[in-house]
């Protein structure tokens, strides 16, 4: 058995506003340090053309008003 002191990854989630997996809206990023989460951070994205679909903006809330002045995901 691991023991959670020994427990350090980074995740990364990505939110998409299609269903297309380029059409990236937010990135988050977690750091865990000793089986605790430590850090996180995210930013939201503007995908290409600031097109959404429904079922997406169901899921994690984010709409085209929020990204329509974001970095595209290159910059980010």
């Amino acid at each position: 058995m691991t023991d959670k002191s020994e427990i350090n990854f980074i995740a990364i989630d990505f939110e998409t506003a299609t269903s297309n997996r380029a059409s990236i809206c937010e990135v988050g990023i977690y750091a865990v340090r000793h089986g605790e989460i430590a850090e996180t951070r995210s930013w939201l994205v503007r995908p290409e053309d600031n097109l959404y679909q429904y079922g997406n903006i169901k899921v994690h809330g984010i709409h085209p008003l929020n990204t329509e002045d974001a970095l595209g995901f290159r910059q980010v």
